[in-house]
């Protein structure tokens, strides 16, 4: 196990604001103003760290509200400690849009094997009617799998159902195995700044990164959408630290493989945010 060493230093926590630009937020350096459903926080007798991490996690300090607790990404207040578990809810953007694509494929098949029914295709015909085919039956396909994968964690770590196969992946030992991977890099500043972005969680553990389905957040530009991830990422490493389902301990693992390439912006992250907890 290698230990990071992250460029830019001790920043101090930061919160994006909007504009493009991070400026500091001493409001949630403070870990008993990050409270739990009955608002008793995370204080005496919890994870000194869970308190840490709550504090330092870009949410208000506002209670649950009173009745059954639902788990949603960006809630403003952390997770009830009296959840032994969350389902994270499923990106449905992703299926419908998936969904429809399938059927808007589906159009030139109809109309290629119709023309092929009656003896009217040409090759071209023929050669749309299987590519389309090809790509329709992708996207229902990716729609079903999308659909029926969910993300459950639980005292054991986290589990991911695919509808096609399983998936765990235990509690890390440290927040920095967490990492806000955004989609898409722009050379231009000013469109880095305004473009939409979608940012996905990778766990990364000495097996590789493995994605956490429905951990997604989206915003214009890079760093939007990369520190609502990292706020929620933090009330869930919080929520498991007060669980005590997790203990920090020196353990850094370095992105390898396809994600190689993102390790330094990683531990700019890591930076930026003051993620490194040993």
């Amino acid at each position: 196990m290698t230990q990071p060493n992250p460029p830019g230093g001790n920043q101090g926590y930061q919160q994006f604001q909007g504009g493009g630009q991070f400026q500091g937020d001493s409001q949630f350096q403070q870990a008993n103003q990050f409270q739990t459903a009955d608002g008793s926080g995370l204080g005496a007798g919890q994870s000194q760290a869970a308190a840490q991490f709550a504090g330092n996690a870009p949410q208000p300090a506002t209670t649950a509200p009173v009745g059954a607790f639902k788990y949603e990404l960006g809630q403003p207040f952390a997770i009830p400690l009296s959840e032994d578990f969350i389902e994270v809810p499923r990106a449905m953007s992703r299926v419908w849009i998936s969904l429809g694509l399938g059927a808007f494929f589906l159009i030139p098949v109809i109309s290629s094997a119709a023309k092929l029914v009656g003896g009217k295709a040409t090759t071209t015909d023929t050669v749309v009617l299987v590519i389309c085919l090809i790509l329709s039956l992708f996207l229902l396909f990716a729609a079903f799998v999308l659909a029926n994968t969910k993300l459950t964690i639980n005292a054991t770590g986290f589990h991911i159902s695919t509808g096609t196969a399983r998936q765990h992946v235990p509690w890390p030992h440290s927040r920095t195995a967490f990492y806000a991977s955004v989609s898409g890099r722009e050379i231009n500043p000013v469109k880095e700044a305004t473009m939409p972005r979608t940012c996905n969680c990778l766990l990364v553990d000495s097996s590789g990164a493995h994605l956490l389905p429905g951990l997604v957040s989206s915003g214009a530009g890079t760093n939007a959408a990369e520190s609502k991830l990292v706020a929620e990422i933090n009330r869930i490493w919080a929520w498991g630290l007060a669980k005590g389902y997790t203990q920090v301990a020196p353990e850094y693992f370095p992105l390898s493989g396809v994600h190689a390439l993102k390790e330094k912006q990683r531990q700019v992250q890591i930076a930026r945010y003051q993620l490194q907890d040993f």
